[in-house]
């Protein structure tokens, strides 16, 4: 059984979550199912270490977490109802999971675009001073792409897809795992 957390920011219902995965452990895997797997998209910003342990003894293993490129650029595009900035709590939260010896995996998916593609290295350097070596963690590099919606004309798109290659070659360089694809997962 698979169950994906993901819309919006499936965390502002963590509570609900919780009931959810305890009635699957009590109904499902304790009957019998015990092949239970689920993963969560988030901005990471209400993912605490409290959470996040909760959230993996639960069986959520697998994490996707979004950043809008460095700090500088990320906390334009990605505040808070209040213009609070977010990029340093997400930073840490993700911090704060590797500091501990949970199995887990997460995918830090950074969105790239012609405004922020040269703030990108920045970024991963400073995700490279304590994610380096640590398997549990990969990099995708995601370019920003036409979907269709209303705001397509405007949106700043990458044209040079080299871009990706030459930033995927500067992560693996700092000592960060790279996903090529996105929702690729490792056992754990």
């Amino acid at each position: 059984m698979s169950v994906s957390w993901f819309g919006g920011e499936p965390l502002l219902a963590y509570h609900k979550i919780i009931e959810i995965l305890d009635f699957i452990h009590e109904n499902v895997i304790q009957n019998g199912r015990p092949n239970f797997v689920s993963e969560m998209t988030t901005n990471g910003y209400l993912l605490t270490i409290e959470r996040f342990k909760t959230l993996v003894e639960r069986g959520v293993k697998f994490y996707q977490i979004t950043f809008d490129g460095d700090e500088d650029k990320h906390d334009k595009l990605r505040i808070k109802s209040d213009g609070t900035p977010t990029f340093s709590r997400i930073f840490q939260n993700i911090i704060n999971a590797h500091n501990t010896d949970l199995e887990f995996e997460i995918m830090i998916r950074i969105h790239v675009n012609a405004e922020n593609a040269s703030s990108i290295q920045s970024l991963l350097i400073k995700l490279s001073k304590f994610l380096a070596s640590d398997k549990r963690f990969r990099i995708f590099l995601r370019p920003l792409s036409r979907l269709g919606g209303k705001n397509d004309d405007i949106l700043p798109i990458l044209s040079d897809e080299r871009i990706i290659q030459k930033l995927n070659n500067v992560a693996k360089n700092l000592g960060l795992y790279i996903a090529e694809k996105q929702n690729t997962w490792n056992e754990v």
